[in-house]
């Protein structure tokens, strides 16, 4: 089965006004052959996400799914008119209310390939499931105003047997996060950059009272351009569980600020939570078998970075905003 989401032939223009979620799918092949347009209305978009409770735009699962994107770089696009919101976003904020993720992809079996975010609100892509293969993506979260682009997520990982290859991803977050839950994970062949957080284990820990567990995780062969971190660790204060065997190798930086960088001190100075008065300081998750190997470049002279993550009370104890 072919579902077309955007007609024949490429590269017309297709505007998408409210929330499409289709999350009873099986062997289906979604086709996005055109370029889709979220709203450009700010108030609008708010109001559908507060008045519905809807957090995706694009809400995908079921089993043996295939988005398949253009081939040409010219369509097969989804426009979601981010520059907008990062500017309206008020200073020292990080980032307006009522801001949707783009989608959400949740397969037994299934692939991504050529998808394409233009300047997304925030979080592109959740990706859950199993047996899931993504490639040829190209995320673009560029500020062409000096705004920040907050919360620009590539791909959020949680699952099993997961691989994300020969991708662009430019943004202003993790370009991927790999979440609780997470085991057999692969990112590979990648090109991150502009003012990522690199290639990050977590949050993990955030519920104290539950056990988290990743494991065999690899992020191999990728290049790190002006990014604020590259390989990135972090754990909340007073979580548990375990993450093991994860490894970084092979991995070029240029004018990258954090070519390392590991917290098991995580805090979100958002909700009133520095220096522990809301979260116990008495556990942290376990880290066993981590390995980072070869890696080559420069780090650039931010001190520390470009401030979208860190502020000056969390330089001092090692914690960190939840971005």
């Amino acid at each position: 089965m072919v579902l077309a989401m955007t007609p024949q032939p490429e590269g017309m223009n297709y505007n998408v006004f409210k929330p499409i979620k289709a999350t009873n799918l099986s062997n289906v092949e979604i086709a996005v052959n055109g370029n889709l347009h979220l709203p450009q209305d700010i108030a609008g978009v708010q109001a559908i996400v507060n008045g519905s409770g809807t957090q995706y735009w694009f809400q995908l699962g079921g089993s043996n799914i295939d988005y398949v994107g253009s081939r040409d770089v010219n369509s097969g696009w989804i426009y979601s008119y981010g520059q907008a919101w990062w500017d309206a976003n008020p200073a020292n904020g990080t980032g307006i209310v009522g801001r949707p993720h783009l989608m959400s992809f949740s397969s037994k079996q299934g692939s991504m390939q050529y998808f394409k975010s233009m300047k997304p609100i925030g979080w592109n892509v959740k990706v859950s499931g199993n047996d899931i293969a993504i490639s040829n993506a190209i995320i673009d979260a560029y500020s062409t105003t000096g705004s920040f682009p907050f919360n620009t997520d590539g791909f959020d990982v949680s699952g099993t047997n997961i691989a994300i290859t020969n991708s662009v991803i430019y943004n202003g977050d993790d370009a991927i996060a790999v979440g609780d839950g997470s085991h057999n994970i692969l990112f590979q062949h990648n090109t991150i950059g502009y003012q990522t957080h690199g290639m990050s284990i977590g949050s993990l820990g955030s519920n104290a009272a539950s056990v988290v567990n990743v494991s065999n995780v690899v992020f191999d062969d990728n290049t790190v351009i002006n990014g604020v971190y590259a390989a990135r660790f972090k754990s909340w204060q007073g979580g548990q569980g375990l993450a093991k065997n994860i490894t970084w190798s092979n991995i070029r930086v240029y004018n990258v600020t954090f070519p390392i960088f590991v917290t098991q001190t995580y805090l979100n100075q958002d909700t009133n939570q520095v220096g522990g008065t809301a979260r116990p300081n008495n556990s942290s998750v376990n880290m066993q078998d981590f390995t980072w190997r070869d890696f080559t470049g420069t780090i650039n002279t931010f001190n520390p970075g470009d401030g979208s993550c860190a502020s000056d009370v969390s330089r001092s104890r090692s914690v960190q905003k939840e971005c």
